[in-house]
């Protein structure tokens, strides 16, 4: 996103709805994590949690929330990168 003093701050953001006028962009995102607040181990812990749950490693679950949780997870790991990737340019 870019801020009002034109310095540009990533974000991921995951659900929601984007409306793009022809003089701005509004975001209502379901959740919206800054860059550089993003933690790799809780991703990635989170990803090995629905993993489980999905190989029926885990009693009594919601297999849809652990598919969403698991995607949700594998997403913010891709951002993560492109983060970081971008960081190098």
């Amino acid at each position: 996103m870019l801020k009002q003093n034109g310095q540009e701050e990533l974000c991921y953001i995951s659900g929601g709805t984007l409306e793009v006028q022809p003089d701005n962009t509004a975001i209502l995102a379901d959740m919206a994590i800054r860059a550089k607040d993003v933690d790799e181990t809780q991703a990635l812990e989170a990803k090995h949690r629905a993993e489980q749950i999905l190989l029926g490693q885990v009693k009594d679950f919601d297999y849809v929330e652990a598919q969403t949780q698991l995607l949700e997870a594998v997403a913010l790991r891709k951002a993560l990168k492109r983060f970081r990737d971008r960081g190098r340019d």
